[in-house]
């Protein structure tokens, strides 16, 4: 068996935001809009594979949006949907995600 010990990865990702009054006098502040990716690339010897000299590399892609309402000074109002895909030379590795987040915040 061979093994060999050359893992890496690199990435590049952002995040962009946008606030914004929302014309309700009861909002303590302005509103928030959000948004991003990350895309990563790794490359990694993976012995748990069949074959011990399988270089393992995958390709992840996130993307994400988001946004919260501010309603009173402690209470606040969010939602979150994000897509997660990874492409593998190993097909068992390979991934595909949707989520979606709603929730109430309250800060005290």
């Amino acid at each position: 068996m061979c093994i060999r010990d050359r893992s890496y990865e690199v990435g590049l990702g952002g995040v962009a935001t946008y606030r914004y009054d929302s014309g309700m006098e009861m909002a303590s502040r302005d509103w928030l809009l959000s948004g991003g990716f990350r895309s990563v690339y790794r490359r990694f010897d993976d012995v748990s594979v069949s074959d011990p000299f399988t270089t393992r590399e995958d390709l992840d892609l996130r993307v994400h949006i988001g946004h919260t309402a501010y309603l009173m000074d402690d209470l606040s109002l969010t939602a979150r949907a994000e897509y997660f895909v990874r492409d593998s030379n190993v097909r068992n590795f390979d991934l595909d995600s949707f989520t979606a987040k709603v929730g109430i915040r309250y800060s005290f």
